[in-house]
């Protein structure tokens, strides 16, 4: 038990730090280009004039949308603060934050509680994931979706049948939050599904 406080203590520490990382000194560095204005008129539009969407942000394709989780999610955080991009920005990322506790027992449930504490570690203090997540649109929601849905796609493979439903729902949520996800995960679960089934 005593074990157990300390490495909660631990992965919340690790959340407060990787937090400060990515939300450290955003007032004064927030990039707010042409593709942020588009999303922020799209959000205002959701809490304001409440004119609802199934169109997301454009991709690099003409005539080709992300879906609009994004738009949905920063809503509340749009509200509470009168249209503020900051924070709208420390709402994200605070949720992108929110992925160590699902780094950790990602690697906790797959391979030991060592792998689980050294994969928190690495997420908090990756140079990359805390340039990415400070990024002001839909894809960084990404990094916690895909946590959740190879934790429910592992458990769905060791027998728990309810868990294909969970990520089935994440697998759309992560389409939604970026269109190519629905490739990038799709391959990355037929050859997961492939490779366990020749175990």
């Amino acid at each position: 038990m005593k074990n157990l406080s300390k490495t909660l203590i631990f992965i919340v520490g690790l959340f407060f730090i990787a937090f400060f990382l990515r939300a450290y000194l955003i007032p004064q560095n927030l990039f707010f280009g042409p593709e942020q204005g588009r999303d922020f008129l799209a959000i205002k539009n959701i809490a304001i004039n409440h004119n609802l969407t199934l169109i997301g942000a454009k991709t690099d394709i003409d005539g080709i949308f992300h879906g609009p989780i994004y738009y949905y999610l920063a809503t509340l955080p749009f509200l509470m603060s009168s249209g503020s991009p900051v924070f709208v920005s420390f709402f994200f990322i605070a949720i992108n934050s929110l992925t160590v506790f699902l780094i950790y027992y990602l690697g906790k449930t797959l391979f030991n509680k060592r792998v689980g504490i050294f994969s928190a570690i690495i997420f908090t203090f990756s140079f990359g994931a805390v340039v990415y997540s400070r990024w002001l649109s839909n894809p960084p929601l990404s990094i916690p979706l895909s946590g959740l849905y190879f934790l429910f796609l592992y458990r769905f493979l060791r027998g728990h049948s309810l868990s294909l439903i969970w990520a089935s729902i994440v697998f759309f949520l992560l389409g939604e939050s970026e269109l190519l996800n629905f490739i990038f995960y799709g391959t990355i679960t037929l050859l997961v599904i492939i490779l366990f089934n020749n175990e």
